[in-house]
């Protein structure tokens, strides 16, 4: 039998795990915080933000959006353990708009065939 373990994040939002030890509460937690706790849009400062997946030329994106201005803060994902992290830096180390927040601006360049939008499609 294990324990439950509770904590709040971001002001809004609770968290609850059922595990078997100190160490393992917090890794489940902290992946968790790590994609919850971000209730505050980067860009606008709304409090109006949702969880978003969507699916786009067969991948799976996972972001939180904005409602108010609609930014985004996308996650990126482990090569193992299905864990998300917030993207905050592109592959070049560059910062993503506000701390990871930015708007999709449609890119100038011809379409790409097949995999993610490339890093300058992101503002």
């Amino acid at each position: 039998m294990g324990t439950k373990v509770r904590m709040q994040v971001g002001g809004k939002t609770w968290l609850e795990v059922e595990v078997g030890s100190v160490k393992d509460a917090l890794k489940e937690l902290s992946d968790y915080a790590e994609v919850f706790s971000e209730t505050t849009c980067g860009s606008c400062g709304s409090q109006e933000v949702r969880p978003l997946v969507r699916t786009a030329r067969g991948y799976e994106f996972y972001e939180v959006a904005c409602l108010a201005c609609k930014a985004k803060l996308s996650f990126s994902q482990t090569r193992e353990g299905d864990k998300l992290f917030p993207k905050r830096r592109d592959q070049n180390g560059d910062e993503i708009g506000k701390n990871g927040w930015h708007q999709y601006e449609k890119s100038h360049e011809q379409p790409q065939t097949g995999g993610p939008p490339s890093d300058n499609e992101w503002v």
